[in-house]
């Protein structure tokens, strides 16, 4: 960056709100498809209305865990994902800029103390990243 330098972790904000809505709608059907199976099977081979009353509950209770989680997901997401961080002027910074999805924050760079990246990786692939910026408030040294 010709303003300064620019640590990115988040490239895209279109593959970060793909993966969050992706993983919303996976996870709860991963884990509901067993039980929603079985009880399609009981409701099918009894004929009972009971059992096919506790089918479309089961489905009712999927389809709101999923529109819920979808919604807390997207919320997280553009609220507290980091996508980078930069440090400005290119010659001596002066500040630091934290960009999240919609919005960024300044920083002084005198409040600094330090930057800390953690990065999660498995088989090569980046697991997950986490970014912890220390001020001189946070009591260090």
């Amino acid at each position: 960056m010709t303003a300064g330098w620019r640590l990115l972790f988040v490239p895209s904000r279109a593959r970060e709100l793909a993966f969050g809505i992706g993983a919303s709608i996976m996870v709860p059907s991963m884990i509901a498809a067993p039980l929603l199976l079985a009880a399609l099977v009981a409701a099918v081979i009894s004929g009972s209305s009971f059992f096919w009353g506790g089918f479309w509950v089961l489905l009712a209770l999927m389809v709101v865990a999923v529109i819920l989680l979808t919604v807390a997901m997207t919320y997280v997401t553009v609220s507290m994902t980091v996508r980078w961080v930069e440090f400005r002027p290119l010659g001596t910074p002066a500040q630091v800029v934290i960009a999240r999805f919609l919005r960024s924050s300044t920083m002084a760079m005198a409040d600094l103390q330090r930057v800390v990246v953690v990065e999660r990786l498995s088989l090569g692939q980046r697991q997950s990243i986490k970014v912890v910026l220390h001020t001189r408030s946070d009591g260090g040294v």
